[in-house]
């Protein structure tokens, strides 16, 4: 009994669903939330252990650190969200059967899938990299890093 390509169409789950935003997000949210980390967390730390030319044993300002353990937290959020997000898609739009696979490559629809494995692996490594950087936080003293 052969299925009809409009049968397997309605069979699996509609790649439209997952969403292009939630595509981005999941492809490049972590990667952003990691640049602002690095950019915001260096920026802060190295004007409070070197506001001349000289550096310092402690930051000028007792606030630098908290400041920096803030943007590594919300960093780490919008990281979890990304790797969720994209893991969400991902498996909305993986397909069971053979025969839908075919399909969906015939009509260009596994581009969205491959968007959302995409994600998920990207997004993983940059929360492992935000991971490692806040904890060099709780390890390292301010101005030693």
């Amino acid at each position: 009994m052969a299925t009809s390509p409009s049968a397997v169409t309605l069979a699996t789950p509609a790649p439209a669903a997952a969403g292009l935003p939630a595509l981005w997000f999941g492809l490049f949210g972590a990667a952003a939330a990691w640049s602002v980390q690095e950019l915001a967390s260096y920026a802060l730390l190295a004007h409070a252990c070197y506001p001349s030319w000289y550096p310092l044993a402690a930051p000028v300002t007792s606030a630098a650190w908290p400041f920096a353990a803030v943007v590594s937290l919300a960093a780490l959020l919008v990281s979890v969200a990304a790797v969720l997000t994209a893991l969400r898609a991902w498996r909305h739009t993986r397909l069971g059967r053979a025969e839908a696979k075919a399909h969906h490559a015939e009509v260009g629809e596994g581009r969205v899938s491959f968007m959302a494995l995409s994600g998920v692996l990207v997004s993983s490594i940059f929360l492992s990299n935000i991971v490692m950087n806040a904890i060099v936080l709780f390890v390292v003293p301010p101005c030693a890093m």
